[in-house]
């Protein structure tokens, strides 16, 4: 926060602290005695004879001998606010199932992006203010790789908005950012012949790319939006081809890393891994710069990716899973840890990064054969749950802290149930019926849907066809039956969502902050600290003494005391004004800065200033100001003020 220079206001001052510049005029007075009785407040107890006695015959202490030691002071409760925690009693919000155009198309097995696309509150603008809409695509039947429907939907549930028969691929991912700098964001696909597709946000097709080899894509790819070069132009990004935002072709792409474990689903992402202020594409064992050349490679397979930082050096490092293994790469790629997943898993689905157990630090959550398994920072295995999914084995997850209570919870869809996990150690706090699915790498965002203020859970819903009695299909929204889950963000753009990724409004930042700077998350909600709760420090002065033995010569003595009854300690760099209340207004003392913290429930030691040239000042009080410029944040701001009480050197 901006401090004051140390300064003489108006007249000379020294003190304790020695902090002051000496002055040509008037002159900085030297205070080097040393106190001869030991810290004790308001007594001194030394037993050498210091007094002196005055014209009347009583004895008075010799202004250098007084002392003011550091006390203890009471914390003041209301200086702590724990934010209310709310319940966890899910409900089905709402559903959709069925749709006025191509009916049968209602299959949905791709993770729905969430994004505002259209003016609810009647402003002329589209953008965070207004009521979020789910997009996602619909296939029918068992035809899942086959011609879809693009889908749009009200957040709130109230309806449809549009459905675009563009044949894309029935189970491909979706992106959504403003790639043109309107205002408002496009949309971005893959159709069944490989083609890469925009549309404006009201689902009129903007452009669409030639046809890609399928090998350079694989089957249910996700787009993935990022500005590579900071150029205020995002480029699209699908396995390791580069488009730019016209749709324009940068790089090809290959098929040797895509981000893909197998056949399915390329999830590779740009991301500033090393924050050399230039953004590479992420796959699961290589690094690729905008134009497609190979920067790095890790003698492992090619996997789903994800990126945090594990070993707190400020740079990332890249988690990826394949075959029933996770691994750690660093910022090179070196290999860090290798892990199996439990219970003999041949699949790994795409990892999620958060601090599941609240100690600070970033664990991995991978679902693979009909399991779920969370990996502590070093690669130890925290806890596995067993699950449903015994087709794809590759379904990712989400994270997010729905009561506000600190403690992280895990969202997982398997083929029959969707899953709530305590991220601390797999409790099961949720095991609901209301879903189906035949499971590829999809999984069910957690955000603020409707603008209530709260987050909901999005879930996609297909038939698997070894479970019929349970089918089903569309979009479920969860939410909270209490409607006292904390609040999520109205976007979640793309599967490889990190936060700040994407601004609120759909726009793409230019040049986009590191995740794990802040949030140290990947495919997880912002799960800081809730709004509301808190703790501050607050702090208070005090007049303790003012000596008038050097009134004569136009000098007085004082001694103040800054003091914190807040809970939280207060850093160097404290600003103090002493003032003189006199019959013509307030006069300046002495501004100082404190150069010692002022910790939790104490008072400082004593500071001993000697102000000279006092001896034409009418003082019918002394002032001091702590925090004079409101530079602090404290639990009380009104409480900055304190006063002697009485008149000075008035004889």
């Amino acid at each position: 926060m901006p401090r004051l220079p140390l300064a003489l206001l108006l007249l000379a001052a020294c003190s304790e602290y020695n902090l002051g510049e000496e002055k040509d005029n008037p002159e900085i007075l030297d205070d080097t005695a040393e106190p001869e009785c030991p810290p004790q407040i308001p007594d001194c107890q030394d037993t050498a004879d210091t007094s002196t006695s005055d014209d009347t015959g009583e004895t008075a202490t010799r202004c250098e001998d007084l002392y003011v030691g550091p006390q203890n002071l009471a914390v003041e409760e209301s200086c702590e606010v724990l934010p209310e925690t709310g319940s966890f009693t899910p409900v089905v919000e709402w559903s959709i199932s069925s749709f006025s155009t191509e009916p049968t198309y209602d299959q949905v097995m791709m993770t729905p992006i969430v994004a505002s696309i259209t003016d609810d509150n009647g402003d002329g603008d589209i953008d965070e203010d207004d009521t979020p809409d789910v997009l996602f695509t619909t296939y029918t039947g068992g035809a899942w790789f086959n011609a879809g429907v693009l889908r749009a939907v009200h957040g709130d549930g109230s309806g449809e908005i549009f459905s675009v028969t563009a044949r894309l691929e029935g189970s491909a991912g979706l992106a959504a950012g403003d790639i043109d700098g309107d205002g408002v964001v496009e949309i971005i696909g893959l159709t069944e012949n490989h083609e890469v597709i925009a549309f404006e946000h009201d689902g009129t097709e903007k452009w669409r790319t030639a046809t890609f080899n399928q090998n350079v894509l694989a089957y249910a790819p996700y787009p993935a939006i990022s500005d590579m070069n900071s150029d205020g132009s995002p480029e699209i990004v699908i396995g390791t081809v580069v488009l730019n935002s016209d749709g324009s072709v940068r790089s090809p792409g290959n098929s040797v890393s895509l981000g893909s474990a197998g056949t399915f689903s390329a999830l590779s992402f740009p991301v500033d891994l090393d924050g050399d202020g230039v953004e590479e594409i992420i796959t699961g064992n290589a690094a690729f710069d905008i134009d497609g050349n190979e920067v790095w490679r890790a003698s492992v397979p090619d996997g789903y990716p994800a990126v945090g930082d594990f070993d707190g050096d400020g740079e990332g490092e890249v988690v990826a899973t394949a075959s029933g293994r996770v691994w750690l790469l660093d910022t090179d790629g070196a290999i860090l840890w290798q892990r199996s997943l439990p219970n003999s898993s041949i699949t790994a689905g795409p990892p999620t990064i958060a601090d599941y157990d609240g100690d600070g630090e970033p664990e991995v959550g991978v679902a693979g054969i009909s399991l779920y398994a969370v990996f502590d920072t070093d690669g130890t295995l925290l806890w596995w749950n067993p699950s449903q999914d015994g087709s794809s084995g590759v379904t990712g997850s989400a994270v997010f802290d729905f009561e506000g209570d600190g403690q992280a919870e895990v969202v997982y869809p398997d083929e029959t149930r969707v899953w709530v996990f305590s991220g601390t150690d797999g409790a099961v706090k949720l095991e609901s019926p209301d879903h189906s699915s035949w499971t590829v790498t999809e999984y069910a965002p957690v955000v603020d849907v409707d603008g209530d203020g709260e987050a909901e859970i999005v879930v996609p819903n297909s038939m698997h066809p070894s479970y019929p009695q349970t089918a089903r299909a569309g979009i479920t929204v969860l939410g909270d039956a209490d409607g006292t889950w904390r609040p999520g963000r109205k976007i979640w753009n793309q599967h490889a969502y990190s936060i700040t990724n994407v601004n609120d409004d759909g726009t793409i930042p230019a040049t986009a902050d590191l995740n794990w700077a802040t949030h140290n998350s990947f495919r997880s909600g912002d799960l800081s600290a809730v709004d509301g709760g808190g703790s501050w420090p607050d702090l208070l002065g005090r007049v303790v003494e003012v000596c008038e033995e050097r009134c004569s010569e136009g000098v007085i003595e004082v001694w103040v005391q800054l003091g914190n009854q807040g809970v939280e300690d207060i850093e160097p760099g404290s600003i103090f004004h002493l003032s003189a209340l006199t019959p013509d207004g307030e006069v300046p003392l002495v501004a100082e800065v404190a150069p010692t913290d002022v910790a939790s429930g104490s008072w400082q030691e004593g500071v001993h200033l000697i102000i000279e040239g006092v001896g034409d000042l009418d003082i019918r009080d002394l002032e001091l100001v702590v925090d004079p410029d409101d530079d602090l944040s404290e639990c009380d701001e009104d409480n900055n003020i304190a006063r002697w009480g009485q008149g000075v050197c008035l004889f």
